[in-house]
């Protein structure tokens, strides 16, 4: 069977769909950690039990922002695609920004929590 292009040039609704989801879900999650106080994110490199880092205080606002921001880069992405006008390529140029960003500042939490500096359980 010859396929033409990619499924999300087949199936551009359901790209778009999953896409919302996606952000939805990596707003939404944390967000309620937000509203507890309390962000418990398993990080695991090896074999065995998962560890689990909570984010407190400054730390949690600053891993849901970027958290918010990944969210964010998926949003800006379905509307990019959905514009006709040449505007929709400074929007990916914005969310490949607001991309890198949130999953550097995930990625330095993450270590920065590995070292014991935030609280570990």
């Amino acid at each position: 069977m010859k396929t033409r292009g990619s499924w999300r040039s087949r199936n551009p609704r359901l790209a778009d769909a999953l896409a919302v989801a996606i952000a939805a879900l990596l707003v939404g999650i944390p967000a309620y950690g937000v509203l507890r106080g309390d962000l418990a994110v398993p990080f695991q490199l090896s074999l065995g039990r998962p560890r689990y880092y909570h984010f407190r205080g400054a730390e949690l606002w600053l891993i849901f922002a970027a958290f918010v921001c990944v969210g964010a880069c998926a949003l800006l992405e379905v509307w990019a695609r959905r514009q006709t006008k040449p505007d929709g390529e400074s929007a990916r140029r914005v969310a490949a920004i607001l991309g890198a960003a949130g999953v550097f500042v995930i990625l330095a939490m993450m270590v920065w929590a590995s070292y014991g500096v935030t609280q570990l359980e």
